[in-house]
């Protein structure tokens, strides 16, 4: 195991913590709820800023953010009490154990294609224009190649967008 195996692993002992932590209805309900938030934001921000222009004497463009940020912040409360229920009803059907370990999956398959992507981004840099992690290092790691592969294989236009 090499010096970028034991760097790689700390994000995934981190997702493994999160994942048990969290679990998967928790990771959809964080991930579905600043999603949806950013998206309901921009699309009922002007709406809400009309109201909230009553109250506030500020600026258009505060009251703006104020209305956008309090789109995005009541969405993820709501995701989150949602979240909650769904959860308390697995642990009922003493399900809990599922929703922990598909939350592990879960994390896990994020931090993969995150780290895959940087993986992809720093390969790149280094045929292209500067040695950030020597050929040697690489070779030596364990899960470097899997991973630029993983997130060459979920992104297929990687491969395209970086080849030289």
């Amino acid at each position: 195991m090499s010096i970028i195996d034991i760097i790689i692993l700390v994000p995934f002992a981190y997702a493994l913590y999160k994942g048990i932590k969290n679990g998967f209805v928790g990771q959809i309900a964080g991930i579905g709820g600043i999603v949806l938030g950013i998206v309901l934001g921009s699309r009922f921000s002007s709406l809400l800023s009309t109201y909230i222009s009553q109250w506030i004497d500020a600026s258009e463009a505060v009251v703006k953010i104020i209305s956008f940020a309090a789109i995005i912040i009541a969405v993820i409360l709501l995701a989150t009490i949602l979240s909650k229920a769904i959860e308390k009803l697995f642990s009922l059907v003493m399900l809990g154990w599922l929703n922990k370990l598909l939350g592990v999956l879960l994390a896990f398959a994020a931090t993969a294609l995150i780290i895959g992507v940087i993986i992809s981004l720093i390969s790149y840099v280094n045929e292209a224009w500067f040695t950030i992690i020597p050929k040697e290092r690489i070779e030596e790691s364990l899960l470097y190649t899997p991973l630029k592969e993983f997130s060459e294989w979920i992104f297929p236009y990687f491969r395209n967008l970086f080849s030289i």
